[in-house]
């Protein structure tokens, strides 16, 4: 279930809202693309939200709350989309900003992105499913930092993995099933010139 912060302004809120519903439609429609506890638990999380009488049958939980400035004495614009502490996820200005003038579901890919890290998933698991759903509409293909964190757990996510030996890279389920890639522009050179067996 989702809970919102009451201290988040209404049009936080309503594109919240909004960015939920749009979550409610993309699942369903992609739901062959994710691995199926994963999806139980997300789809179950969005769907307490609507209807707060299934959140009994639906234990993970969720608080949003919505952060107008952390960027510490940078632009708004160069600090985070979000962040995430335990079940608790703050949405940075940032986010609603840069959805209001790309014109994309920015807040769905990011809120997306927290709540995979909310159901313990890893910066891969985060990365691949909002690209996923989002790919062209809202998701952000991963930069230099986020590969970093992929070679530091080999490629690997709770739920997936990532194949860098084709190219793009594919984002691999653990029945060795492919979901997608990432663009290949996006990849770091050194992601190519992986040993053999790397990810064995």
């Amino acid at each position: 279930m989702l809970t919102y912060d009451p201290a988040i302004p209404s049009a936080q809120k309503a594109e919240l809202e909004n960015a939920v519903r749009e979550m409610g439609t993309r699942l369903p429609a992609k739901s062959g693309n994710i691995p199926s506890d994963l999806f139980r638990r997300l789809d179950g999380m969005v769907a307490a939200t609507a209807d707060p009488g299934f959140a009994a049958a639906c234990p993970p939980h969720a608080w949003l709350s919505y952060d107008p400035w952390i960027g510490r004495g940078t632009p708004v614009d160069e600090g985070p989309y979000a962040y995430t502490g335990a079940a608790c996820i703050w949405i940075c200005e940032r986010t609603f900003r840069e959805q209001r003038v790309m014109g994309t579901r920015r807040v769905a890919a990011v809120l997306l992105h927290e709540l995979v890290h909310v159901l313990c998933g890893s910066e891969l698991d985060a990365e691949a499913f909002e690209w996923l759903l989002f790919e062209l509409d809202g998701a952000t293909a991963p930069d230099g930092g986020d590969w970093e964190s992929f070679r530091l757990y080999n490629m690997r996510g709770r739920w997936i993995y990532l194949d860098t030996h084709r190219t793009p890279p594919q984002i691999m389920d653990y029945q060795g099933r492919s979901l997608g890639g990432f663009t290949a522009q996006n990849m770091p050179p050194t992601c190519a010139n992986l040993p053999a067996g790397f990810l064995r």
